[in-house]
């Protein structure tokens, strides 16, 4: 992991974008985020973020989901690279 980047777990996450935790969840099995689950089968999960990442999903929670944003969402929706 790079200094620049953090390693959060899903819960913790969702807390500091004042989002659902399943909310998440979705957005993981979607593939909009990297992340790992930690321990196996039925452990957290965590993942890797950084502040331009930070910016992009709350950006992405806040995009309106209308026909005319469909571009931006799709740029929004593709996770930025991970450094390991």
């Amino acid at each position: 992991i790079l200094e620049s980047q953090i390693r959060l777990l899903k819960h913790e996450l969702a807390q500091t974008l004042a989002l659902s935790p399943y909310t998440l969840h979705g957005w993981r099995r979607k593939g909009w985020l990297h992340s790992r689950q930690l321990g196996g089968r039925g452990g957290p999960w965590a993942v890797w973020v950084d502040a331009a990442e930070l910016d992009r999903l709350r950006a992405l929670k806040e995009c309106p989901r209308l026909w005319n944003q469909q571009e931006r969402l799709v740029r929004l929706r593709a996770p930025g690279p991970r450094g390991d």
